[in-house]
């Protein structure tokens, strides 16, 4: 297992400036939540399916099926499936949002606009850069980083990439997708925090134990809600979550097969 592990995170290592990149190219999007108060729909709709769309494109990049699912087709979401080996494992979900919250006074940004995803003295600054485009980009990274490293999952892995979570729209975003019949055994949701040193459980058939690091410190510390744009991307690799997942049944690795 931790021979496994090693070559994971090494793959994750090594996409380092994709990962950063791809956090660029999400908050480059405008995709602030149009039902949020005070924005109009039509100044901003279409924002969260663009960034679907290019986390589709990574998607593909590491071998997952795709799939759209939108109850309002200007705002789709996205759904990212690894098969597992062979069909019998234990299923897991990562899900995120790609809708951020409007901008407060976005002309006087450090960054020059909210949208200009700079990099200062190790941070990234730009709205969403922490809630929650990092997580996003991260997600994508542990599907490429298994596949860099020829891993393959006892079972099903899926990424929701999801809309409306900003203003609570669950039946647009993650209801939707799993009514859609996109469900897991057990789900993370890789939602970031203030909080110093999270540690959560997740409780489904087994008992799961995920420890969230960013960046090289513990849990998420810095939010990207107007007032505090930035993202760490410190050691020892940009402004990414690793999720690490152990079982309470801890199984051995058979023929490259990861069982959670």
């Amino acid at each position: 297992m931790t021979d496994a592990l090693d070559h994971v995170l090494a793959c994750v290592e090594a996409r380092r400036e994709d990962v950063v990149e791809l956090l660029q190219e999400l908050v480059r999007v405008n995709s602030v939540n149009p039902e949020f108060a005070g924005v109009r729909r039509e100044d901003v709709i279409g924002g969260e399916t663009r960034a679907n769309e290019i986390l589709r494109e990574r998607y593909e990049q590491a071998g997952l099926e795709t799939h759209w699912v939108a109850p309002d087709p200007e705002r789709r979401n996205l759904v990212g499936k690894r098969k597992g080996r062979n069909g019998g494992g234990r299923s897991l979900a990562l899900n995120g949002h790609v809708d951020t919250v409007p901008p407060v006074d976005p002309d006087n940004w450090v960054n020059g606009n909210p949208w200009n995803p700079e990099i200062r003295d190790e941070r990234l600054y730009g709205i969403g850069s922490t809630d929650m485009k990092a997580s996003d980009a991260a997600m994508w990274l542990v599907a490429q980083a298994l596949t860099d490293a020829g891993i393959e999952l006892e079972g099903d892995l899926l990424l929701h990439s999801v809309v409306g979570e900003e203003t609570m729209q669950h039946e647009l975003g993650t209801s939707a997708v799993l009514e859609a019949g996109f469900t897991a055994d057990a789900a993370i949701v890789t939602e970031p925090t203030s909080m110093p040193g999270l540690s959560q459980k997740v409780w489904s058939s087994v008992a799961i134990t995920a420890s969230i690091t960013n960046g090289g410190t513990s849990a998420n510390m810095t939010g990207s809600r107007s007032s505090r744009p930035r993202t760490p991307i410190r050691d020892p690799s940009l402004a990414y979550t690793v999720v690490r997942c152990e079982s309470s049944l801890r199984s051995p690795l058979s023929s490259s097969a990861v069982k959670w």
